[in-house]
């Protein structure tokens, strides 16, 4: 699991527990293509708050 400095207070977990009660209160349903919804903006939203810490 890579470890982002300064995101010690976003928790993955818990923002994608949220995330999946909210879309599953707006009628969709709990599978992998809510996952992927889910993840995928997410794992872009790291990837460009941390790029420059690796360069």
């Amino acid at each position: 699991m890579l470890h982002f400095p300064g995101t010690n207070s976003l928790n993955p977990k818990v923002a994608l527990a949220s995330g999946v009660s909210a879309l599953r209160g707006a009628g969709f349903d709990y599978s992998a293509a809510t996952l992927a919804a889910i993840i995928g903006p997410l794992v872009v939203v790291l990837r460009g708050m941390a790029w420059w810490q690796w360069w």
